[in-house]
């Protein structure tokens, strides 16, 4: 499994956790409280945060365009309560200690890891279909290509002058020249689900490029010797 997969999944999860944990803490003399993310806009960067996992987890290059998504908007929320925060602040004017929360920090640090990895992976994901494109290409010309050429058929014996010092021989049938197999380009493997010949591997996964090669078409055999005809 791709490392940036895996990281774009744990960022996630920390959006998660960071969502159920205090985004707020207010001091007074009387006391102190605790506000919990899931208390307000923690519901939100919840419910993006598992949207980003699950999309992360599926790890294919339209979803991980979406998880970036999610992503930033679970930061840009972190980041709007940050800024209502430091306004409280402002508002009780010395009556009360307001300070961010473990919760809503660790929410918008993990939202924006999740903004890096996922355009990551996003371009991880394209090198590989880029690479194999061209290798399907390659697979096509090279099915393309004749695989071998049949070597011209001996013509028909003849009869020959009688010739004093031996009986008529038939000169050695000529065998068919060997089907050169078709070179498989790198990536390329035999398919495990068994629903194609040839599978691609990017490195992480199996993908969804397969081929099918034609299968070779065998020399056609020799044409039998005529044999001589019997000396006058």
């Amino acid at each position: 499994m791709s490392g940036l997969r895996i990281g774009g999944i744990v960022a996630a999860l920390f959006v998660l956790i960071g969502s159920f944990l205090p985004w707020a803490t207010i001091d007074m003399w009387l006391g102190s409280y605790s506000a919990n993310g899931t208390e307000g806009d923690g519901v939100i960067t919840l419910l993006l945060g598992v949207a980003a996992g699950v999309l992360m987890g599926l790890w294919k290059r339209p979803l991980v365009i979406i998880a970036a998504v999610a992503s930033g908007l679970a930061a840009l929320v972190a980041v709007a309560n940050l800024i209502d925060v430091g306004r409280s602040m402002g508002d009780l004017d010395g009556l009360a200690d307001v300070s961010p929360g473990l919760g809503l920090i660790l929410t918008l640090l993990a939202a924006l890891a999740g903004v890096v990895l996922a355009v990551l992976g996003q371009a991880q994901l394209a090198k590989a279909g880029h690479a194999a494109g061209l290798s399907l290409a390659e697979l096509n010309r090279g099915a393309a290509l004749p695989t071998a050429t049949l070597p011209p058929q001996p013509a028909a014996w003849q009869a020959a002058p009688a010739q004093p010092a031996g009986a008529w021989q038939a000169a050695p049938a000529q065998p068919p020249a060997p089907v050169a197999p078709a070179a498989v380009p790198p990536g390329w493997h035999p398919d495990p689900t068994g629903a194609a010949q040839l599978r691609y591997w990017d490195g992480t996964r199996w993908t969804e490029h397969v081929h099918t090669q034609a299968p070779a078409v065998p020399p056609a055999p020799p044409a039998p010797p005529t044999p001589p005809a019997p000396p006058a």
